[in-house]
């Protein structure tokens, strides 16, 4: 991915991930791994690298588990357009009620 002065090769190891969070083609373990490669790649230190690698390890599953919950209610993630205004509200359900929501429905 080439270098971008909007993002920039540093948020360009997240922007992968978050992809790869949100297609899900991949399983979890193997997205964050890509991010741990994307870091090394980009020279990220050893300290930095690791603590952002085991922090999504550990933490991510809420993300990866409300794209699902997002997925199944039609939400689509991907911008097609990409004029947006700050002052339009999120038509989205809170991310506690539709994670617990998705949960149960898993359950039973």
């Amino acid at each position: 991915m080439g270098h971008s002065s909007k993002v920039g090769p540093l948020r360009e190891r997240h922007l992968i991930h978050d992809w790869l969070y949100w297609v899900q083609t991949r399983p979890r373990r193997e997205a964050d791994a890509i991010l741990l490669e994307a870091m090394g790649v980009l020279g990220v230190t050893s300290l930095v690298k690791y603590a952002m690698y085991w922090a999504v390890r550990r933490f991510g599953g809420l993300a990866w588990y409300r794209n699902q919950a997002d997925k199944a209610d039609g939400f689509d993630r991907v911008l097609r357009d990409l004029h947006l205004k700050s002052v339009v509200e999120s038509q989205r359900k809170g991310t506690l009620r539709q994670v617990a929501g998705y949960a149960l429905r898993r359950l039973r």
